[in-house]
């Protein structure tokens, strides 16, 4: 009696996920004929956007580079500005690509490299349509837009650059390209993983950041002190070889002469992690969560209609924040027992529940210190470059504190029951910063006296503190910007609407620093800081608490 036969396993059936296949196919090679107007119009856009840049660029930018890149050759200061270049372009460099890293990372939390658009989003990511298919269009074109974009700029910087070099401007405009290049394919592969591990991040993001913020602040520090002739070469090294940013920098850095032959090895080195990064983020694709892809979606689209209706404010308040806001302020103060100080009380609590603002007017406050400080040992254009930083870097410490006074002016109900006047309360709002700026100015002027700055030039600082407050009081009440700014006139050189909006939204910052810069100017250059000097900076912050107050009852009344 024959045994029977054991049956054939069942051969699995391959036919339905072929025809899925199949099928994503078709619908992705239809719906690239069906948009393919839509692809048309935004080509259209794009080449008109790079046609305006060139254009502008070729009759304002290229003149000014020769004629300057002339006068440089001319003067032959780069060989004794070399020692000080050597030690500083050591940690400047570095230091320059860690925060391009760094804020690649922070924006790949809202936007990122790989971002989908409406319709995608709602008809194809829940399809089954390859989640592959769909990204790596995606990814592909983020990075050959990051990779020009940081050849152009890294070529621009090496063309700066032989300013306080004897190389030649051709072989440092091609190393920045080099450098440039790296560090973008770097900050593209490390978005697109912000993205792919959004989720784990999001507990942790706030803590990670602010360690990173830590570094960058530590690494401008040390840079400002090797430009103060601190000789620290061997943290220098650190930075160079403890990972791609100081891997990309070794290019630009060996055109320049710092480094030696070892900058070889950092070269491919930075080639290696570009592309490891790239690989590995194309490998991470498909896993990127489907609610990281709508989040960035959504977000993009709502910060792109902000600024195309020109409303600043109401797109930064779209970028989500990397923790929730403080409930309860860092320190409990006493209620005031004075109805005057009121006002000074809630915006001093409000900065204590946003100790971020504190801590960025503290960066700024310092940067205005280091570049005023440093001013009067520069000259010609270096100076004036200095000076104007320095005022630039402390407005944008007071507009940090007048962050009360911008709430306030967002929603006009917060002062309903308080018994001042909207202008009365715009100047109410002055206390605080006032306060704080000017303790922070005179302390950190007292140790950069004993440093060996100028008196004169620190006090002419401090001085300006009451009339660049009052600027960002402006900013902080200037409201919405009128449509019919955008409407200018035509003229020979274009339009003149962006100009004008330019001018709205600066209008504050611009008028307090263009009355203020003689006088620090001056001080710089030897002259002493005397009466009519301190004089004149108490008018313009008279003229600017007037233009305030004006301000605020303007947008009270609208």
């Amino acid at each position: 009696m024959s045994r029977p036969s054991r049956a054939a396993p069942p051969r699995p059936n391959t036919a339905p996920a072929a025809m899925a296949e199949d099928s994503a196919s078709e619908a992705l090679r239809f719906l690239h004929k069906a948009r393919s107007s839509s692809r048309e119009e935004q080509r259209r856009s794009f080449w008109f956007v790079l046609y305006t840049i060139v254009l502008v660029g070729g009759f304002w930018g290229v003149p000014a580079l020769i004629v300057w890149s002339r006068t440089v050759q001319a003067d032959g200061s780069a060989a004794r500005m070399s020692d000080l270049a050597s030690e500083v372009s050591l940690f400047l460099v570095p230091t320059v690509l860690f925060l391009v890293l760094l804020l690649s990372a922070r924006g790949a939390m809202w936007r990122g490299p790989v971002v989908l658009d409406g319709p995608t989003v709602h008809l194809l990511l829940p399809s089954r349509v390859g989640r592959r298919a769909l990204l790596l269009p995606r990814l592909r074109a983020s990075a050959v837009l990051w990779s020009v974009i940081g050849a152009a700029v890294g070529a621009l910087a090496g063309f700066l650059l032989q300013d306080i070099s004897a190389r030649p401007w051709t072989l440092l405009a091609a190393a920045g390209a080099v450098s440039g290049v790296c560090a973008a394919l770097v900050s593209c592969a490390a978005g697109t993983l912000v993205e792919r591990y959004a989720v784990a991040l999001a507990r942790r993001a706030g803590a990670l950041f602010a360690a990173g913020w830590a570094v960058a602040v530590a690494a401008a520090v040390v840079t400002v002190l090797s430009w103060r002739g601190w000789e620290i070469r061997w943290l220098a090294q650190v930075l160079l070889w403890s990972g791609p940013w100081g891997w990309s920098a070794q290019p630009l850095l060996w055109a320049l002469g710092v480094v030696g032959p070892q900058a070889a090895v950092g070269s491919v080195l930075s080639l290696c992690a570009a592309v490891l990064g790239l690989l590995l983020s194309v490998r991470e694709l498909p896993r990127i969560p489907q609610s990281a892809l709508r989040l960035r979606a959504t977000v993009a689209a709502r910060v792109g209609a902000s600024v195309l209706m020109l409303d600043l404010r109401q797109a930064r308040s779209g970028v989500p924040a990397l923790r929730a806001r403080r409930s309860v302020p860092l320190m409990r103060l006493p209620i005031p027992r004075h109805a005057s100080l009121l006002v000074p009380w809630r915006d001093l609590s409000c900065l204590l529940r946003h100790p971020s603002r504190l801590g960025w007017a503290l960066v700024w406050l310092v940067l205005a210190l280091g570049g005023a400080s440093s001013a009067s040992s520069l000259v010609a254009t270096s100076q004036l470059l200095a000076v104007l930083g320095s005022l630039l870097a402390l407005y944008l410490a007071a507009a940090q504190l007048t962050e009360p006074a911008r709430l306030e002016s967002d929603d006009v109900r917060r002062s309903t029951n308080l018994g001042w006047s909207f202008r009365a309360l715009a100047l109410l709002h002055a206390v605080v910063p006032l306060a704080v700026l000017l303790v922070g100015v005179a302390a950190g002027a007292a140790v950069c006296v004993l440093a060996g700055a100028p008196v004169g030039l620190m006090a002419s600082l401090t001085a300006c503190v009451p009339g660049l407050v009052t600027a960002a009081l402006v900013s902080s009440y200037r409201g919405v910007m009128p449509i019919h700014l955008l409407m200018g006139a035509d003229t020979p050189m274009g339009n003149t609407g962006p100009w004008q909006a330019v001018l709205w939204y600066g209008r504050g910052p611009l008028v307090a620093i263009c009355l203020l810069l003689p006088v620090c100017l001056t001080v710089a250059r030897g002259q002493s800081w005397s009466f009519p000097q301190l004089l004149w900076q108490a008018l313009v912050a008279a003229a600017g608490a007037w233009w305030a107050r004006r301000t605020a009852h303007r947008l009270k009344t609208e």
